[in-house]
Parts: structure tokens; sequence; C-alpha cells
């Protein structure tokens, strides 16, 4: 479709340079990768979606718990920025496995399979950057 993830939330092109979007104005979707939807999901906050023509795209998402036969890896142009709130997220990249704690960041080349999943006892909360280069 040609387009960025952030198009999708967009209202209506402003052409605003500055954009602020109060705590009670975030768009949630959620998304589902599976047909089973207990299998898996992300909820993801547009954090930015009245700002047009972005490079970046801000969310803050929140992970669930599953188990490792249900990760779904994903593969997309650019890079990726995260930023761990709350709970533990693991992060399955290549052939390398790493735990994040609430503090922890990452930042990684998203054109090469990726999963994530919210491990421990409660979902994980993070702030995603996703960069997509036209």
């Amino acid at each position: 479709m040609n387009v960025n993830i952030g198009y999708f939330f967009q209202e209506e092109e402003t052409g605003k340079r500055a954009v602020v979007v109060r705590k009670n104005e975030r768009k949630q979707i959620f998304r589902r990768i599976h047909e089973d939807p207990s299998k898996v999901g992300y909820y993801y906050e547009s954090l930015a979606y009245p700002k047009a023509d972005k490079h970046m795209e801000p969310f803050q998402v929140q992970f669930e718990i599953k188990g490792k036969e249900d990760l779904i890896f994903f593969t997309h142009k650019g890079e990726e920025f995260v930023f761990v709130l709350e709970g533990q997220l693991e992060f399955n990249y290549e052939d390398e496995i790493f735990m994040l704690e609430p503090g922890d960041s990452l930042y990684f080349d998203s054109s090469f399979p990726h999963a994530f999943r919210a491990v421990g006892k409660k979902n994980a909360l993070a702030i995603d950057v996703i960069y997509a280069p036209d």
C-alpha cells in the first residue's frame, strides 16, 4: 500500500509542524496477528497521530504474556527503538534472546526477523518508535 503505519491513525492532513496528543486523546488499536486472538496481541496507542509526513512513528505498546510457541517474527524496512516502562520484555532477534527490564532500551535494524513477548507475572509496557524510510 506504500504508506507507513501512522497513515491509519491520521484523521486528516493538518500540515502542522508541531502537535500535542493529550493522554486522553490517544488512539488505541488492538493488533492481532493470528486468527486465534488468545495467541498473539499487542495493544498500540499512537502518540503522534495528528502529525502528517512523519519519519518516525511513536507508540505506547502493551505486550501480552505468551508462550514461546506463540511468537510470530516480523520484518519491516527501517529501524526501531524500544524503551521498557513496566514488566519484563523478551526480545527475540535472529539467534539471540534479550531480556529487558523497566528502564532498559533497545535499538535495532527491523529488517531482520524479530519478536517480542512479555514474561513474568504481568504484561509489559513500552515506548516503541518505528522509523521507516520512504
